[in-house]
């Protein structure tokens, strides 16, 4: 299963040039990390709200570069914690999975470049 539409990434590549686009996608990446981080310290606490603005990053960073199953995931959750009705544990186990698939991903399919 591709967590990534290519077509998406290829576009950027087009788009922003090699350098540029290596840089853009490996900044997203680290960022996704730093994220799931961040929601993972968040929903330990409780604090809902900030989970959901986590997702909701999460969510846009994830569509702008076509991947798209962490896109899709992350605005799942952001409604289920919008409406408290989420289980935080599996939540954080779900989206700590599929980042780190989509980063495997992404690198394996020559996205990172040799930044990684």
């Amino acid at each position: 299963m591709s967590h990534l539409n290519h077509d998406v990434l290829d576009t950027l590549r087009e788009a922003l040039g090699e350098s540029d686009f290596f840089e853009v996608v490996n900044t997203f990446a680290q960022q996704f990390e730093h994220q799931m981080q961040a929601l993972e310290q968040r929903a330990e606490c409780g604090e809902l709200p900030e989970c959901a603005h986590i997702l909701h990053s999460l969510k846009g960073g994830a569509g702008n570069i076509g991947a798209e199953t962490l896109a899709e995931s992350a605005h799942g959750f952001e409604q289920q914690v919008r409406a408290g009705e989420v289980s935080l544990q599996a939540m954080i186990e779900t989206l700590s999975n599929t980042t780190s698939a989509t980063i495997t991903e992404l690198r394996d399919s020559g996205y990172l470049g040799g930044n990684t």
